[in-house]
């Protein structure tokens, strides 16, 4: 509902009278359109040139393959960016969205209880990342499936959770942080003294849930005859680069040349980082199980070394046990008022970022 006010707040404030495909299909959304109607292209040029069909490589197939499923289950052929309402789109996002939300309760359920679980799924809904509850975005598919894995770790079910994890790991690299939590859990479980044996099947679960990732690389190889296909267009095309956190660190301290024209971006930037470093914080304090701490660290970090990317508060969002170890131990007398702030800031980058003038990726 915030969303959907937002929208309309934004379009009569402008008095543009855009309608919700607009919004919903802005930005990146039209990538992964395109690929879900039209797929990847045939060949990459040998030296960059910037064309619409090599800039596709960049963004995974997990959910164009969500929607090409949904453009089926609907009758039609799949969804493409002239769809005046892209309804099979809209419906794999409306499941995502559901999934995600319903994941990070059942995991919090499991992890404190109820109460906090409630607590941790408004967080989670009311954080500015949640803006991709409205836009066909890759992050909710994320959190759905990542959040099923982790779910799965807890109750030691490792070909589940390995599964689970190829799937998440085919939506998009930030997801790599579960492969990671995985190790975790399964070095755990390995050197156990109480069992008295080590349980080697533990393994199975970060072996496979890394395939989704090598799996779509591979599939780069031998289509366009590259070993690494996508991080030269990812490095190419998009300028994007692992610089361990230096430019977000320059943003966060607003020595970044562009901050005076951009403070709002600047701003939210500062905010995700910042909300990411105390959920970590409260993870720890919580005691969370170390799989799970370990995977809100790694999605926060990825999100945070990427040199272009940034910790934009999409991606931050996609670390949601920060929001359990908030949730856990956020004092009552702050709790709203987080909430609250959460809210406005997620209104307010939803009606203000398709208008804004500039062009920051959030």
């Amino acid at each position: 509902m915030v969303i959907l006010l937002a929208w309309w707040l934004g379009d009569v404030a402008r008095g543009l009278h855009d309608g919700w495909e607009s919004f919903f299909a802005y930005k990146d959304s039209a990538w992964f359109l395109t690929i879900a109607h039209y797929g990847y292209p045939v060949a990459l040029p040998h030296q960059w040139v910037w064309t619409s069909d090599a800039g596709r490589v960049a963004f995974f197939p997990g959910l164009p393959l969500l929607f090409r499923a949904a453009g089926l289950l609907t009758g039609g052929a799949g969804p493409t960016v002239a769809d005046e309402s892209v309804p099979a789109a809209l419906v794999a996002m409306l499941v995502s969205g559901a999934g995600a939300a319903l994941g990070v309760w059942t995991v919090a359920r499991r992890l404190r209880g109820s109460a906090v679980a409630d607590r941790a799924v408004l967080l989670f809904c009311a954080f500015p990342g949640a803006m991709t509850f409205g836009m066909a975005y890759t992050e909710p598919l994320m959190v759905a499936l990542g959040a099923a894995g982790i779910l799965a770790l807890l109750n030691r079910r490792w070909l589940l959770a390995g599964l689970a994890g190829a799937a998440a790991t085919l939506t998009g690299p930030l997801m790599l942080a579960f492969p990671v939590a995985a190790a975790v859990a399964a070095v755990r479980e390995i050197w156990r003294p109480e069992t008295g044996r080590r349980r080697w099947l533990a393994l199975t679960a970060p072996v496979l849930s890394v395939t989704g990732f090598l799996g779509y690389m591979a599939y780069l190889w031998v289509r366009y005859h590259r070993p690494l296909a996508w991080f030269w267009v990812m490095k190419s095309g998009w300028g994007q680069h692992w610089d361990f956190g230096i430019r977000t660190l320059h943003i966060v301290f607003w020595l970044e040349p562009t901050a005076r024209h951009a403070p709002v971006y600047n701003a939210f930037i500062t905010g995700a980082f910042l909300v990411g470093l105390i959920g970590i914080a409260a993870m720890i304090r919580a005691r969370l199980p170390w799989e799970v701490t370990v995977f809100g660290i790694a999605a926060w970090y990825i999100s945070v070394a990427s040199a272009e990317a940034v910790a934009t508060p999409r991606m931050v969002w996609t670390g949601f046990p920060i929001f359990i170890g908030l949730a856990a131990k956020l004092p009552r007398w702050a709790y709203w008022p987080v909430v609250i702030v959460f809210t406005l800031a997620l209104g307010l980058v939803v009606s203000w970022w398709p208008f804004h003038g500039a062009d920051p990726n959030f």
